[in-house]
This record gives C-alpha cells, sequence and structure tokens, in this order.
C-alpha cells in the first residue's frame, strides 16, 4: 500500500469540492450507481456544495443531514424509502 503521505494526497475531502466531484463521479461509473446518498454534518453543510453536486453529477442525490451517530429517525427513513422506490422505477 501507499505509505501515509500518499494516502492523505489521494484523499479528496481537505481539498477543493470539484476534485471530490471528480472522484464521486469516477465511483458513480465503476460501480454503475443508480443513485448518491450525501451525508453531512449538520454544522458542516455547505449548501453550495450540495448545488455543486447536483448540477454535476448524472444520478439522483439524497442529501441528509445528521449531527452524531444514532438510530435512524421516521423522516429519514421515510425519505431513504422513498429515494429508493424512485431508484427501483
Amino acid at each position: 500500500g501507499d505509505d501515509l503521505v500518499g494516502q492523505y494526497l489521494a484523499y479528496t475531502y481537505p481539498y477543493d469540492v470539484f476534485a471530490r466531484i471528480k472522484d464521486i463521479a469516477e465511483a458513480i461509473r465503476i460501480r454503475c450507481l443508480d443513485g448518491l446518498i450525501h451525508y453531512t454534518q449538520n454544522f458542516c453543510f455547505r449548501q453550495t456544495q450540495d448545488l455543486l453536486l447536483r448540477q454535476r453529477l448524472t444520478v439522483p442525490i439524497l442529501t441528509i443531514e445528521g449531527d452524531r451517530p444514532s438510530a435512524l429517525d421516521h423522516r429519514t427513513r421515510m425519505r431513504l424509502e422513498a429515494f429508493v422506490d424512485v431508484l427501483r422505477r
């Protein structure tokens, strides 16, 4: 495997959104994904980045915000189920 520096440089999150979009688009292509669930931390949510994801990626996107790992609330569960239903059509 790569050394620690190589792994860090390959990790796109700390960098600009366009590098992340490029990596995500490649993963969508390689994995033949039908949709994307975009999870963001409440205090870190950047609506501009979400808009760019939606403009530049070719799959439906569901954005879910959370503040810490916990049990899934009813509203989020319903949103996920509806998103999966859309993808199945």
